[in-house]
């Protein structure tokens, strides 16, 4: 949630001027919807053009390593005792390892409508 946070401030803060451009638009006017089209137009291009998934997925792995040097976080924070084999072993206590990953499923598979009774088999 922190690192979502951090990429939009990131990204609001590329698309400044477009943004400022469109609050000013809006700011007393009451119908703004065709008056700011333009402005709203490439506030939402330039913040598209920059939060682009590969943008997206790079920041994260750069904002959760330093967050991770910087002890703030909370998979891997040794000042506060939580590191990943710690993590390992409090998911290991609450969900052994299963054959099957279907067993422990709250929403079980479809089932499968062609094999109903009155249908031929498959042969």
């Amino acid at each position: 949630k922190a690192v979502r946070e951090a990429i939009g401030r990131e990204v609001r803060e590329m698309c400044r001027p477009e943004i400022d451009e469109y609050v000013d638009c809006c700011v007393g006017r009451i119908f703004t919807i065709m008056q700011c089209k333009p402005q709203s137009l490439r506030m939402r291009r330039c913040m598209n053009r920059i939060e682009t998934p590969e943008f997206v997925e790079r920041r994260t792995a750069e904002i959760l390593a330093e967050r991770e040097a910087n002890g703030e976080s909370l998979v891997n924070n040794v000042g506060k005792g939580a590191t990943r084999e710690r993590r390992a072993l409090y998911n290991n206590a609450i969900l052994a390892k299963v054959d099957d990953p279907n067993e422990i499923l709250i929403r079980k598979p479809t089932p499968d409508y062609s094999r109903h009774v009155g249908t031929p088999a498959p042969s």
